[in-house]
C-alpha cells in the first residue's frame, strides 16, 4: 500500500516500515518561479505562499514543502533595517537593534502570533494542510537560538563575545531560546509541520567545536526538548563541514540532521554510530544549478551507493537551499533519481 508524505514521516520517526524512504527538497525560493513571481513577491501575501506550496507539491511530489520564518521582519520590529538586495534572495540586514550583548537580553517580549509575517505564514500553511487533506507535511525553516542572536547584533560581536563576555552572550542565548520556543507555539496546533532549525553560524567553518559546546548546543538541545514535549518533530541543518560536531548534534535529540555537501557521509555515519537519522546532501550549486540531469543523476546514485556501503539510512535531501536560478528539469531529474534510490 502506498502511503502518504505525512504517514511515511511518522513510520520513519517511530521506526515502522515503509513503502519508500521521504525525499526532500529545500525548494523556498526556487519555487516562486513555478508561479512566475520572484522570491519576495512570493513571501510577501499569503496567497502567493499557498500558491507556491501547491505547485510545489504538484510539480515535484516531494514529501514534504518548505516555508522560511524570515529573522528580518523580527529584526525590524526590533529597532533593526533590512534592505532589498536582491529580489530572488532573502532581505539583508542592515542595522541591528542591539549594540551589544547586553543589549539583546533587554530587547522586549514580543507578540510574535501578532506580527505579519507570523499571519501569512499561518494562513498559507492552514490553507495548504486543508488543500492536500494534511497528507504532505510543511517544514517551517526558522533560526536556531545562536544564529537567531546573529539577526540582532553583528556577528562579529558575538564571536568576541564568545571570548571576553561568554555571560552576556548566555543572556542573549536565553533571549533567543525564549523567542524561537514561542515562535513554534505560533503554529504548534496545525499539523502536520515538521520545525526545520537553520544554524548557520554555527558552523564548524565560524566556531571551533568547544565553542559549538558551549554556546550553540545547549540552547539548541533546550529547544528541542521544549518542541519534543509538544509531540513535535524537529530537523537541524547546519552549514560547513560539522562532522566533528555530529556526536553533539546527535545529543540535542533532534529526530535527523541535514547535512552541508562538504560532510563526507561514510564519516557521518561512522560520527554517529548510525543513531541519527541524516539528510543530504547533493551539492546545490554544482549539481542542481550548474550541473546537467545526467550528473545530479550519478551524485544520487554515488551519495545513495555511500549510504548503502555505510549500511546507514539517509533521506535523500539537497546539501542547502536550492538558488532560485536552479533549473526546474534539474529539480525533477533529482526527484526522479532519488525517488529510483530511495
Amino acid at each position: 500500500m502506498e502511503l502518504t508524505s505525512a504517514e511515511r514521516w511518522e513510520r520513519l520517526h517511530t521506526q515502522s516500515p515503509l513503502d519508500t524512504m521521504p525525499v526532500v527538497l529545500f525548494d523556498n525560493l526556487v519555487s516562486a518561479k513555478l508561479i512566475d513571481r520572484t522570491y519576495l513577491e512570493s513571501e510577501a501575501d499569503a496567497t502567493l505562499l499557498l500558491e507556491k506550496l501547491l505547485k510545489s507539491y504538484q510539480t515535484f511530489k516531494a514529501d514534504s514543502v518548505s516555508l522560511n520564518y524570515s529573522m528580518s521582519e523580527i529584526n525590524q520590529v526590533l529597532g533593526g533595517e533590512s534592505k532589498v538586495t536582491h529580489p530572488n534572495t532573502s532581505r539583508s540586514i542592515v542595522a541591528y537593534p542591539a549594540q551589544a550583548l547586553d543589549d539583546v537580553a533587554a530587547l522586549p517580549e514580543l507578540a510574535l502570533e501578532t506580527l505579519p509575517v507570523t499571519l501569512r505564514l499561518r494562513q498559507a500553511i492552514e490553507h495548504f494542510l486543508n488543500e492536500t487533506h494534511g497528507e504532505v507535511p510543511v517544514r517551517l525553516h526558522f533560526r536556531g537560538p545562536f544564529s537567531m542572536v546573529a539577526g540582532l547584533i553583528e556577528s562579529e560581536k558575538i564571536l568576541r563575545g564568545m571570548r571576553r563576555d561568554p555571560e552576556g552572550l548566555h543572556a542573549a542565548l536565553a533571549y533567543t531560546t525564549q523567542l524561537a520556543t514561542q515562535l513554534v507555539e505560533c503554529f504548534s496546533d496545525l499539523a502536520p509541520i515538521i520545525y526545520n532549525i537553520s544554524d548557520p553560524v554555527a558552523s564548524g567553518s565560524l566556531i571551533s567545536h568547544k565553542q559549538y559546546e558551549a554556546f550553540a548546543f545547549p540552547y539548541t538541545q533546550q529547544l528541542v526538548e521544549t518542541l519534543h514535549q509538544q509531540n513535535q518533530r524537529v530537523h537541524l541543518h547546519i552549514c560547513g563541514n560539522t562532522e566533528r560536531a555530529l556526536p553533539l548534534i546527535q545529543q540535542t535529540g533532534v529526530d535527523a540532521f541535514s547535512m552541508d555537501q562538504v560532510v563526507d557521509v561514510a564519516k557521518a555515519f561512522e560520527m554517529t554510530d548510525h543513531q541519527l537519522l541524516l539528510m543530504g546532501n547533493v551539492d546545490p550549486v554544482k549539481f542542481f544549478l550548474e550541473g546537467t540531469p545526467e550528473e545530479i543523476k550519478q551524485e544520487v546514485e554515488r551519495i545513495a551507493q555511500a549510504a548503502k556501503d555505510a549500511k546507514g539510512t539517509l533521506i535523500l535531501a539537497p546539501g542547502c537551499d536550492l538558488p532560485y536560478d536552479t533549473p526546474i528539469e534539474q529539480i525533477q531529474a533529482f526527484m526522479e533519481a532519488a525517488r529510483a534510490c530511495s
